[in-house]
């Protein structure tokens, strides 16, 4: 299912050290804490291929920018 599959995403990226709180949805907030290094995780990834939009200010509060990303039935492993 969705959820099993994001979650799956979820527990791996906290396996690998990266901040994701935990939660059950197939969006994954992925923080990164100031504008510029999530605006440059959000480039390297677009420039691999990923698309992870970088969310900041005023959309949530200074200092907890972070990727958004979103797990599909269309990914694959």
């Amino acid at each position: 299912t969705l959820v099993a599959e994001a979650g799956e995403v979820r527990a791996e990226l906290q396996a690998q050290g990266w901040n994701v709180p935990a939660g059950r949805s197939a969006i994954i907030p992925v923080l990164v804490g100031e504008e510029q290094p999530a605006l440059a995780l959000a480039a390297r990834l677009r420039e691999s291929g990923h698309f992870a939009p970088a969310i900041r200010p005023p959309t949530v509060p200074a200092g907890s920018c972070r990727l958004r990303l979103t797990v599909t039935l269309a990914h694959t492993r």
